[in-house]
């Protein structure tokens, strides 16, 4: 479609994007917040509009680096910021791959500062109640739930059953951005 789009690995515990996508990095997202490295050293090119900033060297604190950088980082990516002026890449779209919403709280922190979140779940393994704890979590984290996506879905039969279960659980909690 013409845009500029940038992949963003901020899961710091179990980075997956580098070797789905066969790149070799020893910058990354963590190296970015940690300010050992500039955003435009991070990021490899993968195709024409299309970018990826793996998730760069395992930080201990990670929630912490994510809560006190994530924000700064983020914008200057989409061009708007005083993070990393100097290389302030203008990319149209920023899609972040964030933890499990469930299991660590950088993914809370990462989810309330993006514009929308769209929550990824697996089928046949996430149940509704899971669905809804999480997305309860983002709720409490000012995040903006934009949609659910079924993962992994193993025919059509059970496309349908798990699809409309799940939208049936979730579809009132999906909320617009509450303002502080």
């Amino acid at each position: 479609s013409g845009k500029r789009v940038l992949l963003v690995d901020a899961n710091l515990r179990r980075p997956t994007l580098d070797a789905k996508f066969k790149v070799n990095s020893l910058l990354g997202f963590a190296d970015v917040l940690k300010g050992k490295a500039a955003s435009s050293d991070a990021i490899i090119p993968l195709a024409p509009g299309l970018s990826l900033m793996p998730a760069g060297q395992m930080p201990r604190t990670a929630a912490d680096l994510i809560s006190t950088r994530a924000s700064a980082v983020l914008a200057s990516l989409l061009g708007y910021g005083n993070f990393d002026c100097a290389t302030q890449l203008d990319f149209d779209l920023v899609i972040v791959d964030a933890p499990p919403v469930l299991a660590a709280s950088e993914a809370q922190e990462l989810a309330g500062v993006a514009d929308g979140v769209l929550l990824l779940t697996k089928a046949g393994e996430t149940d509704a109640k899971e669905v809804t704890n999480a997305i309860s979590v983002l709720s409490r984290a000012r995040a903006n739930v934009v949609g659910l996506v079924l993962n992994q879905v193993k025919s059509q039969d059970a496309a349908d059953s798990h699809a409309s279960y799940h939208l049936e659980m979730t579809g009132s909690y999906m909320l617009p951005r509450l303002n502080a």
